[in-house]
Formats: C-alpha cells, sequence, structure tokens
C-alpha cells in the first residue's frame, strides 16, 4: 500500500503526520525533523499536557467541591437545628411553656442567620446559575431567607402578643369569661399572622428541588412552616370568633342542634334534641333540651320540590326537624333548624344555630375533664362518643335517650368555656378548626363578622363554595331507619393525576363504604339499631351525593359492589347540579365508587374533600398530591 494512505497506529498517514508536525511547530519554533519514533514521543507529551491540565482542572474543581459539601452540610445542620426549635412553637400552652420557647428565641435567630450567610456566599452565588443544579441552589437559598425572616420578625411578634394573653386571667369564675385580654389580641395578633402567612407563602412559591437531599430538606422546611402558620391562623382565628359569639356587643342566644352521624344526613345526622345557650359579655348560660318529638308535628322547613325528589325513596323523608341535615349547605339546614325551634316558641329571638354531635362532644371532654352523668355513667375524651352513638341504644331505654343527649350536650359545652386559661384557649384554637372542617362543629350567626369568619373556616360549610380552594363534596344519607352509620366505615383515597397546563387539576378519587355490620350483631341487636323499615334488616342503605368543586368536573364513574347503577344519577339541590346514587350493604358487604375530578382552571390548592360527618375523629380520607406540584 503507498505510504500517503497508511493510517495505521504508530505509523500516521502524511496527512495525520503532517497536521501534528505543524501544531507541534507552532507551539515550539521550527527545527529540523526528526524520525518517525521521535516524533511519536512529541506525540505523546501532547497527551501529558492535556493530561495534566485535566488533573489541575479536577484539583481546583474537587478543593471547591470539597468546599461546597462541607458548607452545605453546615447550612443543613442549621436549619434542621432552627426547625427543631420551631418545632416547639405549636406547644405553648402557659406561662412556663412560653418561657421555654421564648428563651431560644436568639438561638433560632443564630442558626436561621448563619444558615443564610453561608448559603449566600460567593461560590454559592455562581451555582446559581449552574446548569440544572442552578434552581435547586436558588431555592435553598430562598429557604434560609424565608426561615431567617421568620425568626427574625414574625416569631417575637407572635409570642409578644401570646405572653399578653399567658399572663391575662381569662376566666373571672361562675362561668365567666374575661373578655378584654382577647379583645386586645384582636388588635395586635393580625400583624404577627400576617408576616407569618407571608414567609409561608414565599416559601411554597419556591421552586421544588429536583436533587432529592435538597428535595427532602425542602419538604420538611414545608411542614413546619405550615404547623406553624395554622398554629398562628387558628389562634387569630379563635380570638376574632369568640368575643361575638360570647356576646361582646350584646346578648346572644343560639340554638343547639344536637344530632347523631350513627344515623346520617348530609351535614351531619338525625336532629335528636334541641336547646339553647344565652352568652352575654362572655357570661354563658345554658338552657334547657328537648326531644325532637316535640317539634315533629308544627311544620316541615325546607320541604322543597327538589328536596322531596331527591328524597322520595328507599326512605321518604318527612323534613320535620328531624331530618333538616339532609342538604349539604348547612346555612339552609340551620335555618330550618332555627324555624322549628321558633315554631316551638321555647325563647325570644335567637341569633343563630350550633350544631354539635358526639364526635365534638368527646373532644370538648378530652380538653375540658370528664363529665358524670345523672345516671352515674363517666364520660371522657375516649369513651363519649362510642356511648352515644351505641352504648346507649342498647342500655337507655327509647323514651329517655334524648334526655341523655341533652344533659351530655349541657355540661359539655358548659365546662368547654368555663375556668378559661390560655392552656384551653389554645386547645379549643386547634381543635375547633379541626371539628369544624369535618363538619362536627357547624354554626350559623346573625352577627356580620362572626358569620364572616366562620365562612371562611369551614364552620358553616357548603359544596362548590370556592374556585381557589378546591373540594369534592361526597355526602351519605342513611335510607335504613336505624343507626347502621355506626358500623359503615368509609374510606376516600384522592390521587392527583396531572397539573394541567389551563391550570386546573385532574384527581382520580376512590369511595368505599364497608357495612362492618356482623351475621351475629344483625340478630341479636335490636331493629332500632339494625333497622325497622321495609328494608332488609342490617342492611345499611346509604343514598350518596357527589358534588364537583366549583367550577370543575366529575367524570368516569365506576361502580363495584352493590350501587344501584353503573353511573349515579344527576340531579339538581339548592340550584347546585349533583350525582346520586344508592348503595345497598348488607353486613360486611362493600360498595366502591371510582372516578375522576377535574377542578377548575383558577384552583391554586389541592382538592380536599367535604363530607358528611364519620362517627369517629377518623375521617377515612387520604390524598396522595406527588404526580405534580401546584405553583400559583
Amino acid at each position: 500500500m503507498p505510504r500517503s494512505t497508511r493510517s495505521t497506529y504508530g505509523s500516521p498517514s502524511s496527512t495525520s503526520y503532517g497536521s501534528s508536525y505543524g501544531a507541534y511547530a507552532v507551539a515550539n519554533g521550527p527545527r529540523h525533523s526528526a524520525p518517525g519514533p521521535i516524533r511519536k514521543k512529541k506525540h505523546h507529551v501532547v497527551l501529558w499536557i492535556i493530561l495534566a491540565l485535566l488533573v489541575i482542572i479536577v484539583a481546583v474543581g474537587g478543593f471547591f467541591g470539597l468546599k461546597f459539601y462541607k458548607e452545605a452540610k453546615q447550612v443543613q445542620q442549621h436549619e434542621e437545628n432552627a426547625l427543631t426549635i420551631l418545632s416547639a412553637f405549636q406547644d405553648v400552652k402557659n406561662a412556663d411553656s412560653l418561657k421555654t420557647v421564648s428563651d431560644q428565641v436568639p438561638e433560632l435567630q443564630d442558626e436561621t442567620a448563619a444558615a443564610k450567610k453561608i448559603s449566600h456566599g460567593q461560590m454559592w452565588n455562581t451555582l446559581t446559575k449552574a446548569p440544572w443544579v442552578g434552581s435547586d441552589i436558588s431555592t435553598l437559598q430562598g429557604m434560609t431567607e424565608v426561615v431567617d425572616s421568620l425568626s427574625q420578625d414574625a416569631i417575637p411578634t407572635y409570642l409578644k402578643t401570646v405572653e399578653n394573653l399567658t399572663g391575662s386571667k381569662l376566666s373571672t369564675g361562675n362561668g365567666q369569661l374575661n373578655m378584654q385580654p382577647i379583645l386586645a389580641a384582636q388588635k395586635t395578633l393580625p400583624s404577627a399572622n400576617k408576616l407569618i402567612d407571608a414567609s409561608y407563602t414565599k416559601y411554597k412559591k419556591l421552586a421544588t428541588p429536583k436533587i432529592n437531599i435538597i428535595k427532602n430538606a425542602y419538604l420538611k422546611g414545608e411542614r413546619k412552616l405550615k404547623q406553624v402558620r395554622d398554629t398562628s391562623k387558628d389562634l387569630l382565628g379563635t380570638v376574632n370568633f369568640l368575643p361575638g359569639f360570647l356576646g361582646a356587643n350584646g346578648q346572644k342566644t343560639y340554638v343547639i342542634a344536637s344530632v347523631t352521624p350513627a344515623e346520617s344526613r348530609s351535614s351531619g345526622g338525625l336532629v335528636g334534641s334541641l336547646g339553647s345557650m344565652t352568652t352575654n359579655n362572655g357570661k354563658i348560660t345554658m338552657g334547657s333540651f328537648y326531644p325532637n318529638k316535640n317539634f315533629q308535628k308544627l311544620g316541615y322547613p325546607n320541604k322543597t320540590a327538589e328536596a322531596q325528589l331527591l328524597f322520595n325513596q328507599p326512605l321518604h323523608f318527612s323534613f320535620d326537624v328531624r331530618d333538616q341535615d339532609f342538604t349539604p349547605v348547612y346555612a339552609t339546614a340551620a335555618a330550618g333548624i332555627q324555624q322549628a325551634w321558633g315554631w316551638a316558641g321555647y325563647t325570644g329571638t335567637t341569633n343563630g344555630v350550633m350544631q354539635i354531635d358526639p364526635v365534638f362532644l368527646q373532644e370538648v371532654n378530652k380538653v375540658s375533664g370528664a363529665i358524670t352523668l345523672s345516671n352515674g355513667i363517666k364520660l371522657d375524651g375516649t369513651n363519649t362518643a362510642e356511648y352515644l352513638q351505641s352504648t346507649i341504644y342498647k342500655t337507655v331505654p327509647i323514651y329517655l335517650q334524648d334526655a341523655v343527649f341533652g344533659e351530655v350536650a349541657a355540661r359539655s359545652v358548659q365546662n368547654l368555656f368555663s375556668n378559661m386559661g390560655y392552656s384551653k384557649l389554645a386547645q379549643l384554637s386547634k381543635l375547633l378548626p379541626e371539628l369544624g372542617k369535618a363538619r362536627h362543629f357547624q354554626m350559623t350567626s346573625d352577627d356580620k363578622d362572626t358569620q364572616k369568619y366562620m365562612a371562611e373556616n369551614s364552620y358553616t360549610p357548603a359544596p362548590q363554595m370556592s374556585e381557589k380552594n378546591p373540594t369534592i363534596g361526597i355526602y351519605v344519607n342513611q335510607q335504613n331507619a336505624s343507626k347502621l352509620d355506626w358500623y359503615t366505615k368509609r374510606t376516600t383515597v384522592v390521587t392527583r393525576s396531572s397539573c394541567n397546563g389551563n391550570g386546573s387539576q385532574t384527581y382520580h378519587v376512590r369511595f368505599s363504604m364497608k357495612n362492618n355490620l356482623t351475621i351475629a350483631e344483625r340478630s341479636s341487636l335490636s331493629t332500632y339499631i339494625t333497622g325497622y323499615a321495609k328494608l332488609p334488616i342490617g342492611q345499611s342503605t346509604e343514598k350518596v351525593l357527589f358534588y364537583a368543586p366549583a367550577g370543575g368536573s366529575i367524570s368516569k364513574f365506576k361502580v363495584s359492589g352493590n350501587g344501584t347503577g353503573a353511573t349515579p344519577v344527576a340531579y339538581t339541590l339548592n340550584g347546585q347540579r349533583l350525582f346520586m346514587d344508592v348503595a345497598r350493604m348488607d353486613p360486611l358487604e362493600t360498595t366502591t365508587y371510582e372516578f375522576d375530578v377535574t377542578t377548575s382552571n383558577k384552583s391554586s390548592e389541592d382538592l380536599e374533600v367535604d363530607q358528611t360527618p364519620t362517627t369517629t375523629t377518623d375521617t377515612g380520607i387520604s390524598y396522595n398530591v406527588d404526580a405534580c406540584e401546584i405553583k400559583k
């Protein structure tokens, strides 16, 4: 083969050889050509030079990489120390625990300031411009900024207000609350809450990191900040709610509706008894309670053509006071209850309705202490709900049951607002929003400021209230005249499928009901519990209403088990569209509904479930939103 075309290792072609030599000559100046083997050696020298440069680059990179690693670990430690201190923030219950938290504020501020300073060094600022990792570094910097701002400004402001409350006497004895410290907190707490809320909002808007170790730190920080935000928000809500509720501006009288979710209705349960409570400048006076039979023949509030069409079978609702919770719009239910009370003529003008159930009473007894009934039964924070929804139907004659319900309600509510101190106020501020969200506590008021607060905080709930904060409504109505909902377990799993380009979100929902009544129980329990209408004994028969979120939709229904149809039927109630089906479950049987939900394109929060209250504190609801994250 001619020399000019050879191209084997160690014997370059003439073209290749010329190119190598030319590059070498430029770098080292002209000289006589050397034999082939010497040229080969010079070629290897070039490779060694390149290798040396790479070693130097790696060494320099290694130095900065090690420096960055060490600093990153320092930032992580400072932030974790800060979050640990913040964890105690929500546990302030008295002056001693407040002092413990307040004493840690300087340490908290030192930790957050150190993390912020390190993460904003020159090397970190440069790395924010690096491809792929840059946005994660920016998020990490943003995290340290938010937590530092929170510790330097918002937390001290909040703790100052709490200090004023813990140092004040909130109860003057004899069922009287001292309203002045609470009214003072109304003026100072909003500024602290605004700072805390702004910090959480700023944190949420940071880009979610891609690198797992930073992402995990981000999510942990988000959870902690949400707890701080919720603690502040709940206390603010309570100090805004209590003065109007407790008659700071004049006497208020409320109808107290005691309901049982053991016989479900959309907004709660069958209304068992009605009573009254009067408040005047913090003084609480409980009135008498009366069984529902006293109201049944007086009239039929909310008995509209739409309602009668929807609830005409299998069980034909009477629409007397017992059935007023058939509507999930609680303001409508409360108006019907208030109307029935007025027809009975027990008191004069009433200013609203407060609806409570056995779960509410149990949680109140957990905060305020046990009560002992006139029959000798002791009820506390562990057994009240079961006693009022199960045991009482087995041990107390039917004609005495409503009196027991009334006694428990009166004593528990009186205890809740008696001997008020900051510890009870703090627990109450956490308890009421949780019970309100789960519909164990619902209320209306003719005081505009009080009602505005209650509407904003789910105390007067309704389906399709907000496109920004979407909810799917799932409401059940027991069609077998029974107490079978004590045995009917509901579970709901909400899984986000996608965050759509137009701003909406799509979710898959799986809703199940299981009748846990056993065959033996069906045979041994009274028909008052297991049902004595035309339906089979022990069959939990639920009329289920599904409401799409405001501005959104429900699609692709699939029913398994004993649902009556493959697709629930469309109805309208109170001007709102819904889907309805009837599920029939004999002992140990299950019915499951699966469907897709798409929110409004104005939604900026994760989808939540608004449902008929359960018979325990367990809502049975779980969420999986890992598919994507909303950033608005």
